[in-house]
């Protein structure tokens, strides 16, 4: 379909070179006789007598039975179930088996809690280049994205650099967040409004290799919603660079999705009982859904894995801490603008979370060179938090970090941590590297090295334990 109005026609590529939303900022080492340490000095020295119960942890993850089996526990989930997208039947039959295992592995309380989420269904795409020459050219079409009329549809591009440059081509008022991510999320709100009959999106990622990313984007009331995707950065720089040499840029635009309304998925929860305080929490989880590219390995198959086999490593060691390890299995992360798992499980037990909690941690950043935690907290509790990661030094991690950047982190921790004020914790890892794979075909456990799988599984096991079996709750 050939539509004869250029300013109905447009295609908006955005050209957004990615910043990675988990820059980690080191926090300094306290200094001897910082105030804040000194506060809980106490903690601190009661911290330096577990090192012998997490060398024993280290060494069975790192050296003896566990070794390695992190990673085959996520290929065989993985290889059984694929891509997890809320709504599919492989989310379900994911969710099935996780509350399944969780017994077996030595959990207790086992159940699940209804979540309501949107499900959207992925159909026949193709993008194709028309003119000059004709190309096809890979990508994923955006979630929860519209449709392109069945046929299809032809238009120009129109090639900007990020949404300042779409302003002065309409030379119409934009003040919007330049942040990369945020292209993906709003540029079909803002270029509907201009005229664009669908946005093309620069993929966010430092490195692409000629392989799209997808995610969630976004539409709002006021403007008519267009289909929308992504296009690795080779594309996108293709198009841009005949754009800006005067060449007429056509292309031929096709997505066919199906919004089917909402439908019921599940969290899943377990309990690690505490020996004395089994009413007190440390909470630690990862989300089993995922986007319909590749494996959904990390984002966030690993998480799920080293949440489930945390307590199995303690359970096969006997050590039972104080407090409680709730695992908690989250659900329809990807399709909310706030994790729609975590809303609803703030809902059911917001009285308990706030008083009954030590700390929430999720594992929703990456995995490779982990090397700490990005954490959230008082000053106080950041240097307890430092002094537990020193116990992993040197034999899994040669000089630990505890970093602090929770602000444009998405995971499913982070609307429990602003309602309660609890402290939050997830690993810190290469970022980069993590989103060459992220929301992308080649996010399978192929990218994924049995080493890096032992590292944060015993660094996971490790934080949770001593965090749950400390006398106190770390402060707020």
């Amino acid at each position: 379909m050939s539509l004869p109005m250029i300013f109905a026609l447009i295609f908006t590529l955005f050209l957004s070179f990615y910043s990675s939303v988990l820059a980690l900022t080191p926090l300094s080492e306290p200094p001897k006789g910082d105030p804040n340490c000194q506060n809980v000095s106490s903690i601190l020295e009661e911290i330096r007598t577990y090192k012998n119960k997490v060398r024993v942890i280290n060494e069975e993850i790192m050296l003896g039975s566990f070794k390695g089996s992190a990673l085959n526990h996520l290929t065989d989930f993985v290889d059984k179930f694929g891509s997890r997208l809320t709504g599919s039947d492989s989310l379900e039959k994911s969710i099935d088996h996780v509350l399944k295992i969780m017994p077996e592995i030595g959990f207790e309380n086992v159940h699940s809690e209804d979540v309501i989420a949107p499900k959207w269904i992925r159909g026949d795409e193709s993008l194709k280049l028309l003119k000059p020459y004709p190309k096809t050219i890979s990508l994923l079409g955006l979630l929860p994205s519209v449709s392109t009329p069945k046929e299809g549809m032809t238009a120009e591009i129109i090639a900007v650099n990020g949404f300042d440059e779409l302003k002065n081509f309409f030379n119409q008022p934009f003040d919007n967040p330049v942040d990369g991510i945020k292209y993906r999320q709003f540029a079909a709100i803002e270029a509907s409004k201009l005229g664009a009959v669908g946005t093309l999106i620069r993929s966010y990622a430092t490195f692409t290799l000629g392989n799209p990313h997808t995610g969630l984007m976004f539409y709002e009331g006021g403007s008519l919603p267009i289909p929308s995707a992504e296009i690795s950065i080779e594309d996108a720089d293709l198009l841009y660079r005949l754009y800006k040499k005067g060449e007429k840029v056509e292309v031929h635009f096709k997505l066919l999705n199906e919004h089917v309304g909402n439908i019921t998925t599940r969290n899943s929860i377990g309990d690690y009982i505490g020996s004395s305080k089994p009413d007190e929490f440390v909470l630690i989880g990862g989300h089993v859904d995922s986007l319909d590219a590749g494996q959904g390995a990390l984002d966030d198959g690993y998480r799920v894995i080293l949440s489930l086999y945390a307590v199995q490593v303690l359970q096969r060691l006997g050590l039972r801490p104080r407090r409680s390890i709730r695992t908690i299995i989250w659900s329809a992360e990807e399709v909310g603008r706030v994790p729609l798992g975590a809303k609803q499980y703030l809902e059911n037990h917001l009285d308990e979370l706030k008083t009954k909690y030590s700390i929430f941690q999720e594992a929703d950043s990456g995995i490779f060179d982990a090397n700490g935690l990005i954490f959230n907290g008082t000053s106080e509790a950041g240097c307890i938090m430092a002094e537990i990661l020193k116990l992993l030094e040197p034999e899994v991690i040669p000089e630990t970090k505890l970093v602090q950047n929770f602000s444009h982190l998405k995971t499913d921790i982070v609307p429990l941590m602003q309602a309660t004020g609890v402290p939050g914790a997830v690993i810190a890892a290469n970022a980069d590297k993590y989103f060459w794979y992220h929301h992308s075909n080649a996010d399978t456990v192929t990218a994924i090295d049995s080493k890096d799988m032992d590292v944060c599984l015993a660094l996971w096991t490790a934080v949770s334990f001593v965090l749950a079996d400390l006398e106190f709750m770390l402060p707020r």
